[in-house]
């Protein structure tokens, strides 16, 4: 995988599709499904971290988070779960690590993420 240096839409979609299974904790065919919808763009890739001000951590920090919750996957490979901890705590943030998941924690442990983030989407009852 860090081999792979596409330089065309083509390559990048080749690329992307291969590399596919490593978002997720298992490859079934509800991951597989998942992974196949939508589109791939190389242009957006390249643009994902293009002109981010030298200020973008001073500015996420200065500002007063609306209430938020991070819901991530312990066994995710494109950012691990500490990185998911840690800009939780940045947010002042609700964080919720699901065991046995991937990057996509609404398709791979759906039951879990719903149970996760219904409660804290529900208003509190007085």
């Amino acid at each position: 995988m860090s081999s792979d240096d596409p330089t065309t839409e083509a390559e990048f979609r080749e690329s992307f599709l291969r590399q596919a299974p490593a978002g997720y904790a298992r490859w079934t065919s509800a991951e597989q499904a998942h992974a196949a919808v939508g589109a791939v763009s190389l242009a957006a890739a390249l643009a994902w971290f293009t002109d981010i001000p030298d200020d973008a951590v001073a500015q996420i920090r200065a500002m007063v988070p609306p209430r938020t919750v991070v819901i991530g996957g312990d066994r995710d490979l494109l950012t691990g779960a500490q990185p998911v901890r840690d800009y939780a705590a940045t947010l002042h943030a609700d964080v919720e690590v699901i065991a046995d998941c991937g990057h996509y924690p609404w398709i791979e442990q759906s039951v879990r993420f719903r149970e996760h983030l219904l409660p804290w989407l529900t208003p509190a009852q007085s």
